[in-house]
């Protein structure tokens, strides 16, 4: 959905694009309201010689009509090509003074930089700069703006992918978390007190050691849980299916007819169908799985807006 709403932006950008202004620097001031001008450009600047990241500050007296913030920054993300083209690691900061919830504050983040900083990232940042923006000290909130960037972009590599952690939340892990441990620990715990002979119970116990450390993995990387989960789920099974249900004793003989237990006399189905026991209550399971002096680059739609 985001993908189209962008499309139609930049078609509906195409007539508009004469109207809108061109950059004086890293920083356009347009609505005359930042204190400090030259100070932020030679910032921007060296910060851009370091990182290759174009930052663009504009500040905008009042939004055209029939625009929004969200809107008015693609288009002259677009129009003006800041980032490097191919890299696409554009930032525009806009600060428009007319004081209308929502049309107040935006950070447009370019494709490349949108794995470095989330949206609910950029939102932090601006909620951080709007009370000063709401004092009128527009000069402060641009700076807290930009260091809020600084610090989220720390760990840029030019030219390299961002850390991937599989796009996951922590809601996604909430959710995760609990369905893996009653996918795994319900049979097994089935499997336990099944077992009548107390002693043969204690004998299982150093198996259930292995949950814990099959928890903390899923928790550090959901992925390897999974596969981690599903080894020792199958390990389990195999160790168990050849074993009394009554006593945990190997010692089993088995015909056509069914398996009884040399040494506690118990019967049961054969080997295969015994270690349907361990099962129980598992369920199935299935997976789900430029221009005005800037380099070029594009907007990937991405950001937040006050």
């Amino acid at each position: 959905m985001k993908k189209i709403m962008l499309i139609i932006i930049l078609f509906a950008s195409v007539a508009f694009a004469s109207h809108l202004p061109q950059p004086t620097g890293y920083v356009s001031d347009f609505a005359g309201i930042l204190t400090d001008t030259a100070g932020l450009e030679s910032e921007l600047r060296a910060y851009e010689q370091n990182t290759t990241i174009e930052i663009a500050v504009v500040t905008i007296s009042n939004l055209p009509p029939d625009q929004t913030l969200f809107s008015y920054g693609v288009e002259l993300f677009e129009e003006w090509g800041i980032g490097k083209r191919g890299e696409d690691n554009g930032i525009l900061v806009l600060i428009n003074k007319e004081n209308a919830p929502g049309n107040r504050l935006r950070i447009e983040l370019g494709y490349g930089i949108q794995g470095y900083i989330t949206g609910a990232e950029a939102g932090q940042i601006l909620d951080n700069a709007l009370p000063y923006y709401e004092q009128g000290d527009y000069q402060l909130a641009a700076e807290i703006i930009l260091n809020g960037l600084s610090e989220e972009l720390a760990d840029y590599v030019p030219g390299q992918e961002p850390p991937d952690d599989f796009g996951l939340s922590s809601d996604v892990y909430m959710f995760v978390i609990p369905f893996f441990l009653l996918w795994l620990g319900l049979p097994l715990f089935s499997a336990y007190f099944s077992v009548e002979d107390k002693k043969c119970r204690k004998s299982l116990r150093p198996i259930f050691l292995i949950l814990p450390a099959v928890i903390a993995v899923i928790i550090v990387n959901v992925f390897i849980g999974f596969f981690l989960a599903i080894a020792v789920f199958f390990a389990l099974i195999i160790f168990m299916s050849g074993r009394c249900p009554r006593c945990g004793s190997r010692k089993i003989k088995c015909t056509e007819h069914g398996c009884t237990c040399q040494k506690c006399g118990k019967k049961f189905k054969s080997r295969r169908s015994g270690s349907g026991w361990i099962l129980a209550g598992a369920g199935g399971f299935s997976g789900g799985g430029g221009g005005g002096g800037f380099g070029g680059g594009g907007s990937g739609g991405g950001g937040a807006g006050r």
